[in-house]
C-alpha cells in the first residue's frame, strides 16, 4: 500500500503546482535599451538600469513599462469581441510600441462615459470581453526606460471610481496610486507632442488626447486643456 500512497501524494502535488502555476502573474522583464523612441524619449546608453516608481513600497520593480495587472482568464481570445458588442469599438489587438516604447490604449466605459488608459493589453482584452467597455484602440506612447527629461506617469484613481494621470504621483493628492504606466517628457523635443488633459468637473472624468482641439471634449462639458507632457502620438 505503501508505494501506491507515495505515488497518489506525487501525483496530487504535481496537478496543485500545474494548476497554481496557470493562476501565477508572469514577470516580464524591463525592456532593453534601443534607438531613442523620437528625440530625448526612451533613449538610455547601455547597462543604464531603468527607473522605476518615485512612490516608495509601490510594488512593481525596478521598471517601469507594460505590466500584466491581471492574467487573462482561461480561454480568452483577446480578439474576439464581447457578445452584443456589433459594430462598438474595434477589434482589440496589440500594438507593438517604438524601440523602447510603451503602447498606451484607450478604453471607453459604457456606463460612467470614463476613457480608461492603460499599458496592459490583457486588461484591455478583459474589460472588453467582459463587456463594460469598447476598446478605442493605442491612444499615444510613452517611454520605457529612463532618460533626461523622463518623469514616471502614474494612472491613479479618485474616490469617485473614476480615474486620471499624473506626473508627480508622490504629491498629487486628486487621488490614489494606481501603477506607473510609462514615462513622460516634460518638455519639448523632435518627434514629441502635447498631451492634453481634459476634465469634465460635473462627472469626474479625465480625458487624454494628443488632439489639440480635444477630440469631442469641449462639446460634451470637457473644461481645459491643460499641457501634462510630451508624448510620441499613436495616430
Amino acid at each position: 500500500m505503501r508505494p501506491l500512497f507515495l505515488l497518489a501524494l506525487a501525483l496530487a502535488l504535481c496537478l496543485t503546482s500545474a494548476a497554481s502555476a496557470q493562476y501565477r502573474r508572469p514577470i516580464l522583464p524591463p525592456p532593453p535599451p534601443g534607438p531613442p523612441l523620437a528625440i530625448g524619449l526612451g533613449l538610455l546608453p547601455p547597462g543604464v538600469p531603468p527607473i522605476g516608481p518615485a512612490i516608495s513600497g509601490a510594488g512593481f520593480g525596478a521598471g517601469f513599462g507594460p505590466f500584466l495587472a491581471v492574467p487573462p482568464p482561461p480561454g480568452l481570445d483577446p480578439t474576439v469581441a464581447p457578445p452584443g458588442a456589433g459594430g462598438w469599438g474595434l477589434r482589440p489587438v496589440p500594438v507593438q510600441p517604438p524601440p523602447g516604447g510603451v503602447t498606451i490604449y484607450r478604453l471607453y466605459n459604457f456606463t460612467s462615459a470614463e476613457p480608461l488608459y492603460t499599458d496592459d493589453f490583457n486588461e484591455v482584452a478583459t474589460l472588453v470581453r467582459l463587456g463594460a467597455y469598447r476598446y478605442e484602440g493605442p491612444s499615444f506612447f510613452l517611454a520605457g526606460r529612463n532618460g533626461p527629461g523622463l518623469v514616471p506617469l502614474a494612472r491613479m484613481a479618485r474616490f469617485s471610481g473614476t480615474h486620471f494621470l499624473s506626473n508627480d504621483p508622490e504629491r498629487d493628492n486628486r487621488g490614489r496610486f494606481e501603477k506607473v504606466i510609462g514615462g513622460i517628457s516634460l518638455q519639448p523635443a523632435q518627434g514629441l507632442v502635447p498631451l492634453f488633459e481634459w476634465v469634465h468637473p460635473e462627472k469626474d472624468l479625465f480625458l487624454y488626447t494628443t488632439d489639440p482641439r480635444g477630440e469631442i471634449a469641449p462639446n460634451v462639458g470637457y473644461r481645459g486643456p491643460r499641457i501634462i507632457g510630451y508624448v510620441l502620438p499613436a495616430q
